[in-house]
């Protein structure tokens, strides 16, 4: 049985973003914080390509 756990969303994005060539994102491009600014900017620090449509 899965259960949910603290930070059980940052590893699923890490593994995402660790085991793509492509990132697209809906991302306002303004906050310093939360899930979608760290795996935004994870993915631009490993070089994935990352296109945001916002």
């Amino acid at each position: 049985k899965r259960t949910y756990f603290k930070n059980c969303m940052l590893i699923r994005n890490n593994f995402l973003v660790e085991n793509s060539s492509y990132l697209l994102a809906y991302y306002d491009g303004e906050s310093k914080k939360g899930g979608t600014y760290y795996t935004v900017s994870r993915a631009k620090k490993l070089g994935v390509i990352t296109e945001n449509i916002y």
